[in-house]
């Protein structure tokens, strides 16, 4: 029953990561450099809320606290709003207060956090005060996987996407499974990254 068990955890865990790179190439064009086993399945994703969706019209995390961080105004007000970014606008602006992201600072060495959604800062179990300012290394630990590591790296070196699964660390040391895409956010003068967007 335990094996059992696992197998579907595992099965779980590897389709989540398919939806999440399905959504990446969906919202980006493009196919991602990272793929742990070659060619996914691209399903769409239909259990995520989108913006526009019945779900979230009318919901502005703008007008809530479950936003941190750097306002949204002043990260809309650096960036384009056009293409791919158009999208990722319209989900800092009208998403559920459960959507878990981040933004970081694409000219920072690190990638330093400036603004995260409240859910995602009680998943990972930190205040406010511990992840603005820092970059994200603090949640990597013994099993986060090196390669993953690796092609973020790449992938944000030539202001591109990827879509990844890690192995993460809560803030009392317990590991979670942390299946993402990060976007850049290019600037309003130009085609480089301003920010980076985790969702």
């Amino acid at each position: 029953a335990a094996q059992a068990s696992a197998s579907a955890s595992v099965r779980q865990r590897v389709r989540k990561f398919r939806i999440c790179t399905a959504l990446a190439d969906t919202l980006c064009g493009e196919k991602n450099r990272y793929h742990p086993r070659g060619a996914y399945e691209t399903t769409p994703p239909t259990n995520l809320p989108m913006p526009g969706s019945p779900a979230t019209t009318g919901r502005s995390l703008a007008q809530t606290k479950d936003h941190v961080g750097l306002p949204i105004a002043d990260i809309l007000a650096t960036i384009s709003q056009e293409g791919v970014n158009r999208v990722f606008v319209d989900y800092l602006q009208r998403t559920t207060p459960e959507s878990q992201y981040l933004v970081g600072d694409a000219h920072d060495a690190d990638c330093a956090i400036v603004a995260c959604s409240g859910a995602w800062l009680e998943r990972c179990g930190y205040g406010e005060a511990e992840v603005i300012g820092r970059g994200c290394r603090h949640l990597q630990g013994p099993e986060t996987c090196a390669r993953a590591v690796a092609a973020m790296g790449e992938a944000m070196g030539r202001d591109g996407q990827c879509a990844t699964s890690l192995i993460n660390y809560h803030a009392d040391g317990s590991k979670f499974q942390n299946d993402f895409i990060l976007v850049p956010l290019t600037s309003r003068d130009s085609t480089a990254a301003r920010y980076y967007m985790s969702v």
